[in-house]
Order: C-alpha cells, then structure tokens, then sequence
C-alpha cells in the first residue's frame, strides 16, 4: 500500500445501457475534489442483559456509496454531469468542424438514465455501478472558472479490472464567456441582452431515495423523485429591476450559455445553452459595504411551463462522437 496525494485519485463515466450493470468508462473526469466512498447504515443490539452498558452489538444492514466529484465544468464533461442530471439518454447529430451537437432531454420519470463511475488511486480500482445524480451545482463568479460540484449515490465500489480512458481536453468555460439572458418569454430569448452578472449558481436536485428491501445488504434500485432548479444572481444595484422581478411577481424565461476558450474545429468551440421556460424570483438582497460598490443578490426558482416545459431546449456541441 502506497501514500498518495488526492491528485493520483481518478475517475472515468458512462452511461449504463442497462440500470445497475456495470460498463467500461467512456471519459475520464477531470476534478478538483473528490469524496464518493462506501457507506453503511448499521444497526445496534441494545438489549439490556443486566448492565448498564448500552450496546451489545452492531450489525451492517446495508451497503451503498455516496459523495461528492466537484472541478472546472467543460464541455465534454457537462455531456455526462447534465445527461445524469435531465436524465434522457443524450442524442448526438452530425459534425461539422469536428463538432458533435447532442441534445439533452427531460425524463418524466423515476428511474432517470444511470451511469457507472470507475475510481482509481495507488492501491485500487474500483467500479461504481448504479450511479445516480443527487445534486449538480454549476457556479460561476468574475475571478474563476465555471465549476461544477456533483453529488453522487451507487451501489457500492467494487474491485474492477477496468482502466481509466487516456484525457483530452475537456473544452472548459470560463466567466469570460458565459452569457446570462433575460426575457419575456421564451420566443424573446434570442433577440435579448446579455445579463451583467457578478455572479450566478444553478443547482439542480433530484431527490434520490434508496430503495431497499428485505433480504438484501444493497439498494435494489436508486429512485429520483422530486425534481427541482433553482439559483442565484449577483448584479450591481444600479435600479430596482431585479427587485421589481420579485415585488411584482414576474415571470421570465432565462437563458444560460457557456462556451469554451478553446477551439474544437477550426472555428467552433465548445458550448451548453440551456433554456428554462418560466422563472420566477425570490429572496432579493441588497449588500451595501461602505467601502465597495452596492450589489444586490436575487434567488430563481425554473417552474413547468405548460407549453413549453421547465426545459424548453438544452444543447451541447463538443468533441464527442459517442457517450
């Protein structure tokens, strides 16, 4: 066994063809931080045997894994973190410029597409089957990169023959162009003007439960349930519109795009626009420091729109011919 730096911690994903049966990894991961480890959830024999002590026992009742992968968001890596998150099998189209377009899809179901997770480090290699997305947190701020935090449930590691894919260029986002935009409604969304955002989170939740049964020490399936996406805005406060946004109860539809800084053809880069139908607004908050410009922080929550969808279009373009 070998001392290691968390650097030598590896992770490569796929999309499982079948839930819960384990698959080859298709893209390797890069990260920042990294906690997805096995769990248990144990049990106590406490009867009283005439002692005051108050455990006798401890039995193991089931195993699973849960944690967390969290780096700089690209655009090869947001096919996987977004797939997982929507939960649609991702489509892809024709390239052009050595661009694949894929299309990401809202599942209205519980059982949301899955992936396996292969980690790496010094001492082993294990294979995480089952993977489901519990929360994607994607922020940007003025002085970063866009990152991405990615929390996780799966059956537990087990030990894998399977090997980490060589890494290629992940086409990152920076807050250099990502682009926020406002309007009316969903047809406005094109023609509108880009948003002047200090800083922006999306988080997408989905809920997970285990679902377990007797006779068995493993979930026999992880469910999504609820799903839900919210955020937070960060702009100077130059006027009262983003706090009219929430007094008046307004509605908009929101646009948000990132694009890479590096190219994939000779003049295409990476990018994800994501469109959500109908957003309203919530919690406004003024900061007023004596010494700093006054901002003001606004809260949106992405409802279903009844014609258009919580998600009225998601597309990535990438260096991906296959997930």
């Amino acid at each position: 066994m070998s001392n290691q730096i968390g650097r030598k911690v590896e992770a490569a994903i796929a999309f499982e063809s079948s839930r819960g049966v384990g698959i080859a990894p298709k893209y390797a991961l890069g990260k920042v931080d990294f906690s997805l480890y096995d769990k248990t959830v144990d049990v106590r024999n406490d009867n009283g045997v005439g002692r005051i002590e108050d455990s006798l026992e401890k039995f193991v009742v089931e195993k699973y894994a849960q944690g967390s992968i969290g780096g700089v968001l690209g655009a090869n890596s947001a096919l996987y973190l977004l797939g997982l998150a929507f939960g649609g099998t991702p489509t892809v189209g024709a390239a052009a410029d050595s661009t694949y377009p894929w299309t990401l899809t809202m599942s209205n179901t519980a059982q949301h597409v899955s992936g396996s997770l292969v980690t790496k480090d010094v001492n082993q290699t294990l294979i995480h089957k089952l993977l489901m997305l519990e929360q994607l947190e994607i922020s940007v701020d003025v002085e970063d990169a866009v990152r991405y935090d990615a929390e996780f449930v799966s059956k537990v590691g087990r030990v894998s023959g399977q090997t980490i894919p060589t890494y290629v260029d992940d086409k990152a986002f920076t807050k250099r162009k990502t682009k926020i935009y406002l309007a009316t409604n969903v047809a406005g969304l094109a023609a509108a003007a880009r948003q002047s955002i200090k800083e922006f989170k999306l988080t997408i939740k989905k809920n997970l439960t285990r679902d377990s049964g007797i006779g068995t020490a493993e979930p026999e399936d992880i469910f999504n349930q609820s799903f839900s996406i919210e955020g937070e805005m960060k702009l100077n406060y130059t006027d009262q519109t983003v706090k009219n946004l929430m007094m008046n109860g307004t509605y908009n539809a929101l646009r948000v795009k990132f694009e890479s800084e590096n190219l994939i053809g000779s003049s295409t880069y990476g990018d994800v626009i994501l469109d959500f139908s109908k957003v309203d607004f919530f919690s406004w908050e003024p900061d007023a420091p004596n010494d700093e410009l006054v901002t003001n922080t606004i809260n949106f929550k992405a409802n279903y729109d009844l014609t258009n969808g919580l998600l009225n279009a998601a597309t990535i373009h990438n260096a991906l011919s296959a997930a």
